[in-house]
C-alpha cells in the first residue's frame, strides 16, 4: 500500500510513503518495452452465464472504456499528456466505486480516476453497505459516486432519507450509474432528494465500453416509464440479418458498437465469432442487449435477448417490464422471468420485493402496467419475497428468480 502522506489509518495497513518506495530504485527495465498491443483482460459480470474474459488491446480499452485519458474532455493525443493532466490536478476528483473490483465498472472508474490524478476511495466492507458508503462520503468528502443501477441506489436513497438533515452530502457533485438499469422512477427520487447533484445514467458493457448516456428528463421517457439512451457516434442497432437498422420509430435490433473494440473472449472462439462480427466492412461488437428506436431517434433499452421470454410467439424482454414495475409506489424491486406454460410455451412471472408497509395487490399492479405496456407483457403470476435475488455486483440473478417462480411457494393471487 502506497500513501502520499503517512496517517494512522494507512499505517495500520502497512503503508509506506510513495516517494520512499522509489528511493534507490534502478532506472533499468527488467521487462520488455510496453506496447499498445499488450492485452488487458477484464471479466464480464456473468448475468446470463459464467463470466468470460474480454481481451482488450491497451489502446482500444484506453479510448473505448477509459475516456481517452481525459474524462469529460477530448481524448489525449500523446501518452505524456496523462502525466501533465494528473500533475495539474484540474480534472482530479475524489471518487468512490461501489461495485466490487471483479466488475468492469469499478476497474474502469479506478483507472480513469488515477489518470486524472484523483483520489479513489475503497470500502473495507466485504459487501455493499449503503450506511458505510454514506459515512465514507461524509468523512472522505467524496465528489463522484459510481453505482450499479437500482440495486445499489435504492438502499442508498433509503439510508439518506433515514438520516435526513444529519446526512452531510455537500461534497457530492455527480452520481453515475452503469452496468444495470437505473429506472426512471429511481432517478426521479434521486433528483428530488439531491437536487444539486448531477445524475448520469450510462449504458455500456464490458465488451464495448461506453455506448450511450441518458442525461435529461426528456431522454428518460414520458408516461411509459422507460429509459431512453442517446447512442454515441460509434453505436447503432443491428438486426437479425446483420444489417444496420435505420433509426425509425419502432425499429428494433441488438445494440452494437464499432471502432475501438476488444479482440474477443479469452479461449472462447465460438462465443467470439458470435459476438464480434463484420458488417459493411466494419468490425462490430454485439454484447446481446436489444433496443428500439423511438420517435426522437433515441434508443429504448429492452434487455438481453438470451433472457427474452417467448409467450405464444410474442417476445417479451424482462428488463423492459421490470423498469415499469419498479415505478409503482408499492414495489421496491422486481425481476421478471418466463415459466413453462402448456398453451403458450412460456408465461410471464414477476418476483417482487415490496416497499416496507406495502401489501400485495396484484390487480392494482396489473392495471398500472396495462396503462404503460402492451397487455401481453403483463405478468400472469406474482411471487412476493423478502429480497429479490441479485449477484454481488448488483446484477439480476435470473436463475434463482426463475427457481422461485417455478417452485410457487411465494405466489400470491389476486
Amino acid at each position: 500500500v502506497l500513501d502520499d502522506e503517512p496517517s494512522d489509518a494507512t499505517a495500520e495497513l502497512g503503508a509506506v510513503r510513495y516517494r520512499d518506495a522509489f528511493a534507490g530504485q534502478s532506472d533499468e527495465r527488467d521487462f520488455e518495452q510496453r506496447s499498445e498491443d499488450d492485452i488487458f483482460i477484464v471479466c464480464t459480470g456473468g448475468t446470463t452465464g459464467f463470466p468470460k474474459g474480454v481481451m482488450w488491446r491497451h489502446e482500444d480499452v484506453f479510448f473505448a472504456a477509459l475516456q481517452g485519458g481525459r474524462a469529460g474532455g477530448d481524448p489525449i493525443e500523446r501518452p505524456i499528456e496523462i502525466g501533465r493532466i494528473a500533475q495539474q490536478g484540474d480534472e482530479a476528483w475524489t471518487l468512490y466505486a461501489a461495485p466490487p473490483f471483479i466488475h468492469g465498472t469499478a476497474i474502469y472508474s479506478a483507472l480513469i480516476t488515477f489518470f486524472a490524478g484523483g483520489k479513489l476511495v475503497i470500502s473495507r466492507s466485504p459487501s455493499y453497505d449503503a450506511a458505510r458508503m454514506v459515512d465514507l462520503i461524509e468523512r472522505e468528502r467524496i465528489e463522484v459516486l459510481v453505482m450499479v443501477g437500482d440495486a445499489m441506489l435504492l438502499p442508498f436513497i433509503r439510508e439518506v432519507e433515514k438520516r435526513g438533515d444529519r446526512a452531510d452530502l455537500s461534497s457530492l457533485s455527480v452520481i453515475t450509474s452503469q452496468g444495470a438499469i437505473l429506472s426512471a422512477s429511481t432517478r426521479k427520487r434521486l433528483e428530488e432528494l439531491l437536487p444539486a447533484v448531477m445524475i448520469l445514467n450510462n449504458f455500456g458493457a464490458t465488451e464495448a465500453g461506453h455506448q450511450g448516456q441518458s442525461v435529461t428528463d426528456d431522454e428518460d421517457g414520458g408516461e411509459d416509464g422507460r429509459t431512453r439512451f442517446a447512442l454515441d457516434e460509434n453505436g447503432a442497432l443491428i438486426d437479425e440479418e446483420l444489417r444496420v437498422v435505420e433509426p425509425k420509430p419502432g425499429a428494433r435490433g441488438r445494440i452494437a458498437r464499432k471502432g475501438h473494440i476488444p479482440l474477443g473472449y479469452y479461449k472462447d472462439e465460438k462465443k467470439t465469432a458470435e459476438t464480434f462480427i463484420e458488417v459493411d466492412g466494419a468490425r462490430w461488437v454485439i454484447p446481446g442487449d436489444w433496443g428500439e428506436y423511438d420517435e426522437n431517434g433515441l434508443v429504448v433499452l429492452l434487455g438481453r435477448g438470451s433472457i427474452c421470454i417467448n409467450s405464444g410467439g410474442e417476445k417479451i424482454y424482462p428488463e423492459e417490464v421490470e423498469e415499469v414495475l419498479k415505478g409503482h409506489p408499492d414495489i421496491y424491486d422486481a425481476l421478471v422471468v418466463g415459466v413453462p406454460d402448456e398453451r403458450f410455451g412460456q408465461r410471464v412471472a414477476a418476483v417482487i420485493q415490496l416497499e416496507p408497509g406495502a401489501s400485495a395487490e396484484p390487480e392494482a399492479w396489473r392495471e398500472y402496467l396495462r396503462s404503460r405496456l402492451a397487455g401481453y407483457k403483463t405478468p400472469r403470476e406474482w411471487h412476493v419475497v423478502d429480497a429479490v435475488p441479485r449477484q454481488i455486483n448488483g446484477k439480476p440473478d435470473y436463475k434463482t428468480a426463475k427457481a422461485i417462480a417455478e417452485a410457487g411457494t411465494h405466489r400470491v393471487d389476486g
